[in-house]
Parts: structure tokens; sequence; C-alpha cells
């Protein structure tokens, strides 16, 4: 299972240029048909943001539709997940997507592979590059 880091680093598999995100900020695993969230010791913390407010998480798993506070970068993470196939349990237990985003070839180049860029719309009405 493929694990992906988001931050500002070039290395980043998901590139947010924000110089309040770290340059390894946080990790974003697939799993059982949610999302594994870890902070990477980041300087300004990771927060959930919800009607109550928000909470620092160290390492937490979510559904999909939180939003997340990176430093001042307010990002959905279904917008940092967007292309990345969540595996479910049905397929965890068959083996299917061992190949971790196994495609059917259509004789085409994914947006993945194609090496363009996306951009995420903050909260805040920033553009935020998310590459790969």
């Amino acid at each position: 299972m493929k694990t992906y880091i988001v931050g500002r680093s070039d290395s980043a598999d998901i590139q947010l240029e924000d110089s309040s995100v770290s340059g390894q900020h946080l990790s974003i695993t697939p799993q059982s048909g949610r999302w594994h969230v870890k902070d990477l010791d980041s300087t300004n913390g990771t927060f959930v943001m919800n009607t109550q407010g928000k909470h620092e998480i160290k390492e937490e798993t979510l559904e999909g539709s939180e939003r997340l506070l990176l430093g001042n970068c307010v990002v959905a993470l279904a917008d940092l997940t967007a292309g990345i196939q969540p595996q479910s349990q049905s397929q965890l237990e068959s083996g299917a997507g061992a190949g971790a985003g196994a495609q059917k070839d259509t004789g085409r180049q994914s947006s993945e592979d194609s090496g363009f860029s996306r951009y995420i719309r903050t909260e805040d009405g920033r553009y935020v590059r998310k590459s790969k």
C-alpha cells in the first residue's frame, strides 16, 4: 500500500506551495476505504477542522470528507486525495489492487503519469499545486 507525502518539498508526492507548510508535512495512506493521515512532526501541526473548531492530530484514520489545516493552509482531504483510489476491505482480502492503483491498460497515458500538475483551491482563495 503506497503512502503519499504532502508538503512543500519538491520530493513530496502532493506539493503545497505555502511557506507555513513543512517540507514533509504529513503522510496519507489509503486504508480500507478510508485515509490514514499522520503528521510528520511538522512545524505548524496538522489539524482537522469541523463545526466545533479544530483539533490537532498526530495520527488518525479519516473518512475523506474532512477539511485539514496545514500551517495556514486549509484544504479538503478529498482534494488532496483526488486521483488516489483507497482500497476497500474486499479488495484487501481478495488481494485485488496488489499493484496499488492498478488500472486497466487503455493505451492512453494517465494524467498521473503525464507530469502535469493540478491545482487545488484552498478555502482562502489561493491555488496550490498538487503534482504527480
